[in-house]
């Protein structure tokens, strides 16, 4: 992956040569832990792609009730109409919750290569870092998000970019 390897050179060569180190006892720390974070990380992204389909699907629902109250009243002649402000599935909701799915996987995915310290492993955790920041980008375009939700995730993304180049030597080919 020639942009992605691009991308990791320069963060690393940021990371490492701009910003403080770690001290060694908490790099192991984090080698230690990086799996079970890996592997939280991605069942966490799983249920939340899964909660926000439920949530969207019930708001679909209580759109269409809504809709079917105000055919009936305007039929029958009430003059009374229901509130219809309820939002649609939007193409950006599925895109996130694609991302989302994307993200689980690749986190799970990591789990293996990271217990046994492959550079594979560390791969994957990076990759869902920059999945993390297009999820970011998406979520400008979506009626729940805006700027402030991606700056978030930058902020968010730039903190563990930072301990994920931190450890990356620790990881053999």
């Amino acid at each position: 992956m020639g942009p992605l390897l691009k991308l990791e050179d320069q963060l690393d060569k940021i990371v490492n040569k701009s910003l403080p180190p770690l001290p060694s006892n908490a790099k192991k720390f984090m080698v230690t832990i990086a799996p079970w974070v890996a592997l939280i990380g991605g069942v966490l992204s799983l249920w939340s792609a899964y909660a926000l389909w439920k949530w969207a699907h019930t708001l679909s629902l209580i759109n269409n009730y809504t809709k079917a109250l105000n055919s009936m009243y305007s039929m029958y002649g009430y003059g009374y109409r229901a509130p219809n402000s309820v939002a649609q599935m939007s193409i950006m909701m599925w895109i996130a919750m694609i991302i989302m799915l994307i993200e689980g996987v690749i986190y799970l995915l990591a789990f293996s290569g990271l217990k046994n310290q492959k550079k594979s492993g560390w791969n994957l955790l990076f990759y869902g870092l920059v999945v993390n920041v297009v999820y970011g980008i998406v979520m400008i375009f979506t009626n729940y998000g805006g700027m402030g939700t991606f700056l978030g995730y930058l902020i968010g993304s730039s903190i563990g970019a930072y301990f994920l180049f931190q450890i990356r030597s620790s990881y053999s080919k």
